[in-house]
C-alpha cells in the first residue's frame, strides 16, 4: 500500500509528545513491512528527507499546530495528485486532516485518537468547575460558532470556565473530521468507549487497535532493581499526570519506608494556585526530610539510565490514553503503579505486570508503593513479567497486521461510500 501520515508532531523538529512517538514508530513499522510510507509534518521550513527505514518525510513550513491543517492538507493533496496514496492516517488532535479531505475528498481516511481537546480541557479544569457534559454543550456551542461566522453578537454560553469553551470548540472540529473518516481507531478501550458514548460514533466504525511500541535495546538492557528504595515519577509535573495525588501520598510513604527517595523526571508546570509544581514538591520533601531529585525534562535516549535508578515507577494520572512512558518503564523491567483511568488499564495486568489505582486515590497509591518498596523480589518478578508483556503485545509482528487490517477496512468503506460531498463541516 501507499500510505500517508499527516501529523504536526514528528521527530526531530516537532517531536513534542506521544503523537510524534506513535507516528514515527508506526511509519517505520509499515515501511519495514514493505509499504510505501510518506509523512507530512510540522517544521520551520518546507523540506523533505528520508528516514533510515525508507519513510519519506515532508515538512510544510509551519511551527504552529493550530495553523498546520491548511498547509499540510495542501502539501498532501499536491503529492497525492502526483503519486496517489491508497489511505491517509491522521490524529484527531486539532482536526489536522480537515483540509486534506477537502482537497482530496476521495481519499480513505483513518483517524487515530490520542485525547480529544474537550476531554483534556475538562480534565485540566478544577473538579468543582466541571459542570457541563459534552452532549449538553453541543447546542450552545453550535450557536456560538454560527454567531462567530456571521459576525453576530455572541450568545452567553453559561459555561463555568473559558478553557472548557475553547476545548469544546476544538473538539467540535475534531468530531466533524472523525465523522467524515472511514475508520476511527482508539489505542485504548476507554477512549473507544468515549468515542461511542460521547461522540456518538457507530460502534462498527470505531476500532480498538493499540499503538505499536518498539523499546530500544538499551531500555531492554536496564538491569533488575537494586536495593535503594526509590520512587520515580516520569512525565510533566501537572494535575492531569496525577502530581497532586502523588504529593498527597508522599507523607504516608515517607513514614512507612525510612530512607525512601523520590525522583521527578519531567517538565514542571504551574498548579491551580499558580505555584510551580516542582517548587511545591521540593518544599514538601524538605519539610519531611526526604531526599528528592528534580532533573526536569530529559531526552528520550537518557530515560534508561533514569529508570535504572528507581525501584518503583508511578503514573497516577487522572487520565491517559496510551502513555508510552508507562510502556518504557515496563520495558525497563520496573515495577509500575498506574491509574486505571484510560490506557494503563489495558497495559497492566494487576498483580502480575504492575498495580493499578483509581484516579486521585492517594491512599491506594501509598499502599501500593509501600508494598512494593518493601518487597524487592516482587519488584523483580513483576518487572520481568512487565518486560515480557510489552515485547509480546506491542511488537511489529503483533501490531502490523492489525494496522493493515484497519486500513483495508477504511479503503473498503470509502470505495462503497464514494467521494465526500462538500461542504461537510459544522454549520
Amino acid at each position: 500500500m501507499r500510505i500517508a501520515f499527516l501529523s504536526f508532531e514528528f521527530p526531530p523538529e516537532t517531536a513534542h509528545g506521544g503523537i510524534a512517538t506513535y507516528t514515527a514508530q508506526a511509519a517505520d513499522l509499515l515501511a519495514e513491512r514493505g509499504h510505501e510510507v510518506e509523512v507530512f509534518a510540522g517544521g520551520a521550513a518546507t523540506s523533505s528527507f528520508e528516514r533510515p527505514s525508507g519513510v519519506k518525510v515532508h515538512t510544510v513550513g509551519c511551527t504552529d499546530n493550530c495553523r498546520f491543517a491548511f498547509p499540510a492538507g495542501l502539501a498532501f493533496a499536491l503529492r497525492h495528485a502526483e503519486a496517489p496514496f491508497e489511505v491517509l492516517e491522521a490524529p484527531e488532535y486539532q482536526a489536522e486532516a480537515e483540509f486534506a479531505i477537502r482537497f482530496a475528498p476521495e481519499i480513505p481516511l483513518v483517524i487515530r485518537m490520542h485525547s480529544p481537546a474537550g476531554l483534556l480541557s475538562e480534565i485540566n479544569t478544577p473538579r468543582n468547575l466541571r459542570n457541563l457534559k459534552f452532549a449538553e454543550a453541543l447546542p450552545q456551542l453550535r450557536m456560538f460558532v454560527g454567531a462567530l461566522r456571521k459576525r453576530e453578537a455572541l450568545p452567553d454560553l453559561k459555561l463555568a470556565n473559558p478553557a472548557i469553551v475553547s476545548g469544546r470548540e476544538t473538539e467540535m472540529r475534531e468530531l466533524a473530521v472523525a465523522r467524515e473518516s472511514d475508520e476511527v481507531v482508539s489505542p485504548s478501550g476507554a477512549l473507544r468507549t468515549y468515542a461511542i458514548d460521547q461522540w456518538q460514533l457507530p460502534e462498527n466504525r470505531v476500532a480498538h487497535v493499540p499503538n505499536p511500541f518498539a523499546p530500544s535495546p538499551v531500555m531492554l538492557d536496564v538491569p533488575p532493581v537494586d536495593e535503594a528504595p526509590t520512587v520515580g515519577f516520569f512525565g510533566r509535573l501537572e494535575v492531569r499526570k496525577g502530581i497532586k495525588t502523588l504529593s498527597a501520598a508522599i507523607p504516608r510513604i515517607a513514614q512507612a519506608v525510612p530512607g525512601v527517595r523520590f525522583l521527578f523526571v519531567g517538565k514542571s508546570t504551574p498548579l491551580e494556585g499558580g505555584e510551580d509544581a516542582a517548587e511545591q514538591l521540593q518544599a514538601l520533601c524538605a519539610k519531611l526530610g526526604i531526599a528528592a531529585e528534580f532533573p526536569g525534562r530529559q531526552p528520550s535516549e537518557s530515560l534508561p539510565g533514569w529508570f535504572g535508578k528507581v525501584r518503583v515507577a508511578v503514573f497516577p494520572s487522572v487520565w491517559e490514553n496510551f502513555p508510552y512512558v508507562c510502556l518504557e518503564a515496563m520495558a525497563a523491567a520496573r515495577a509500575v503503579v498506574g491509574s486505571n483511568a484510560g490506557g494503563m488499564s489495558d497495559m497492566i495486568e494487576p498483580g502480575k505486570t504492575g498495580l493499578l489505582i483509581a484516579p486521585e486515590n492517594s491512599s491506594q497509591l501509598a499502599d501500593h508503593v509501600i508494598r512494593l518498596l518493601g518487597d524487592v523480589p516482587l519488584c523483580r518478578t513483576m518487572g520481568q513479567a512487565a518486560r515480557e508483556s510489552v515485547l509480546a503485545r506491542y511488537s511489529a509482528a503483533t501490531m502490523g497486521p492489525q494496522i493493515e487490517a484497519s486500513y483495508q477496512r477504511a479503503i473498503a468503506h470509502r470505495r462503497q461510500a464514494g467521494p465526500r460531498r462538500q461542504p461537510w463541516m459544522l454549520s
